[in-house]
């Protein structure tokens, strides 16, 4: 209400390619804000921070790693692919 700073928190580290040039949302309690930086081979994502503390609730990635459901619909590397990199998922921005 008053523009007063209540919590400053980093969303991502800038020296590994992040960049955020967008405005969050808040939704209920939280604020939701994605990231910027898939041109320098960074692993998208949205993060959802409490609105009274900051702190971290959630993290959402927009490509799916090892283990997380839809990572199973990246096609394998195939012995005929001149261009193929296994572990793209690392690097797809999204």
């Amino acid at each position: 209400k008053t523009g007063k700073q209540l919590w400053e928190t980093e969303i991502a580290e800038p020296e590994l390619g992040y960049s955020e040039t967008m405005a969050p949302s808040v939704v209920e309690n939280m604020v939701l804000i994605g990231t910027n930086g898939g041109e320098f081979g960074i692993r998208g994502f949205v993060k959802a921070f409490d609105t009274e503390t900051g702190e971290l609730i959630w993290t959402f990635y927009t490509i799916p790693g090892p283990g997380e459901p839809g990572h199973e619909t990246w096609e394998p590397c195939q012995p005929d692919m001149e261009h193929c990199d296994p572990d793209a998922w690392k690097t797809g921005g999204g």
